[in-house]
């Protein structure tokens, strides 16, 4: 793929276009997706209707983030957008009951977060709801609350027991293509990681300290952000014509993915995104 050098800021402008040409492209998804919801209903299409819709304004606050320099910020939301692109083609194509304990895990969600606490040796913050004690005894409610609670009745935090590479797997296996998103996930999932959590790593990263060591002047560290802003810039777009094609196989959107394929077919022979 020739791209240009990823250490240049017109490089990372051109890969800003990219990813913003497919954000594009995305809300012609949703309104394409919004006229098929209303002629033909489909549960699936439903639910994944509202995670694509998010794709955007996340899409669009990371491209702001970028042109500041903030990097650490860019990789946190980027994970965000890379796991809820696996998410949406996973429910595309997993088993039924998979699909269901999504959309229960979503209820529970909201009803244990209407009653929240937190207690240590000597205080104890709580949020509640002044209507839980009435929704809590609803039987549609106590069977979505069980279904995620543990023998020892700890709350389960997590919707499925598959890992995203785990999920990758059965996309694979559906004769989806994961390149693209097994590339962003070595991209960007640990680094984004690091910074949610707060570690040393997660902080100072994105100055190249633990690559290529400290740098002896600001030209130094403005190729290292931006290299790493056009490799987190290159694999979200990327990402993006995985999505539109693993789409493509379930629910026809063929002229979507050929406008992606387009811009691809641009960004590999160095051109504007939008040329």
């Amino acid at each position: 793929m020739s791209i240009g050098d990823f250490s240049s800021m017109p490089t990372v402008k051109r890969l800003s276009e990219f990813y913003y040409e497919h954000l594009k492209l995305t809300q012609k998804l949703i309104e394409y997706l919004f006229v098929k919801l209303k002629s033909n209903p489909n549960e699936r299409v439903d639910v994944v209707y509202f995670l694509i819709f998010g794709l955007i304004s996340t899409g669009q606050s990371i491209i702001i983030l970028a042109q500041s320099g903030k990097i650490t910020e860019c990789f946190m939301l980027a994970r965000s957008v890379v796991e809820r692109i696996i998410t949406i083609l996973y429910l595309l194509i997993c088993e039924d009951e998979e699909f269901e304990r999504f959309n229960v895990y979503t209820k529970q969600k909201a009803v244990r977060m209407m009653n929240r606490e937190v207690e240590l040796k000597e205080l104890k913050a709580v949020l509640k709801a002044s209507n839980y004690d009435e929704i809590i005894n609803e039987p549609e409610i106590k069977e979505a609350l069980g279904m995620f609670t543990s023998k020892r009745g700890k709350k389960i935090t997590r919707w499925n027991k598959r890992s995203i590479n785990q999920m990758l797997d059965v996309i694979a296996e559906n004769g989806l293509d994961v390149e693209y998103l097994l590339l962003a996930v070595l991209a960007i999932y640990d680094e984004a990681s690091e910074a949610l959590h707060g570690t040393i790593y997660g902080s100072i990263f994105h100055t190249g300290v633990f690559t290529t060591g400290v740098p002896s002047e600001k030209s130094e560290l403005e190729k290292t952000w931006c290299s790493q802003l056009s490799m987190l810039l290159l694999s979200l777009g990327t990402c993006m014509s995985s999505l539109f094609k693993g789409i493509n196989k379930k629910y026809p959107i063929e002229e979507l993915v050929n406008e992606s394929n387009s811009i691809l077919k641009g960004i590999k022979r160095g051109k504007n995104a939008g040329n």
